[in-house]
């Protein structure tokens, strides 16, 4: 609606009938140029899986919370141009618990695409922006990542043309691992989970909940039983 305005507004004050339909017909293909935003992350996501899936790893699934909290921040790095997990003023899992995402862990991947050339397709804007993931260590660690369950992507393109993106990794609180350690014998139980230590007192249950798999070590007496 503003664009038809500036252009009317160019006409009125001067310029041919010509140029109008010329600088409108330009600034038409601009705007169709630009891809899909919802067809881009889908396919962000699926190619996300396919790393995962290579590492023998079960898909994420998109959870509707995480989707929003990652498109809302998509927006907000487009509007503002500032690129980091904290363009906000919130960390990623702050912004997840205010999508409503009852979470037991959390961890984000942001991108940034910036040419002279439009990009061709969703597939091809993508496919640039998982490959930056993937040839970076922490984000291709957050892609892999055995914990996560779910996913939400965002992109959003800004005036400049410029596309940002940003993809949340989570699982959720009813996901949580549950395990406890029972204790029967008249002596107190040493024991580690993962690098921290614990200690269960005689004849007590001690009930862990993990958000990523951890070795469990016990000294004996005593059992771990899972559930």
């Amino acid at each position: 609606m503003c664009l038809v305005y500036q252009l009317l507004s160019a006409v009125c004050g001067g310029l041919s009938l010509r140029h109008f339909l010329f600088l409108f017909s330009l600034a038409w293909a601009q705007a169709a140029a630009a891809v899909d935003m919802a067809e881009t992350a889908s396919r962000i996501v699926d190619r996300a899986n396919v790393l995962r899936m290579e590492r023998s790893m079960a898909p994420v699934s998109v959870n509707a919370q995480l989707q929003a909290a990652a498109e809302a921040f998509a927006r907000h790095m487009a509007k503002t141009g500032e690129h980091s997990h904290t363009a906000d003023g919130r960390t990623p899992v702050q912004r997840a618990v205010a999508a409503g995402y009852d979470f037991c862990m959390v961890t984000e991947n942001i991108g940034y695409h910036a040419s002279s050339r439009e990009p061709q397709s969703a597939d091809v804007l993508a496919e640039r922006l998982v490959r930056g993931w993937r040839d970076s260590p922490g984000h291709r660690r957050n892609i892999e990542d055995a914990a996560a369950l779910e996913t939400g992507v965002g992109v959003a393109r800004d005036a400049r043309g410029r596309y940002f993106a940003a993809q949340m990794f989570g699982r959720p609180r009813s996901a949580a691992m549950r395990f406890s350690v029972v204790n029967p014998s008249g002596e107190a139980l040493q024991y580690r989970v993962g690098a921290q230590e614990h200690t269960a007192p005689p004849r007590t249950v001690r009930t862990h909940e993990l958000c990523r798999p951890a070795e469990i070590h016990v000294e004996p007496p005593g059992q771990v039983v899972r559930q």
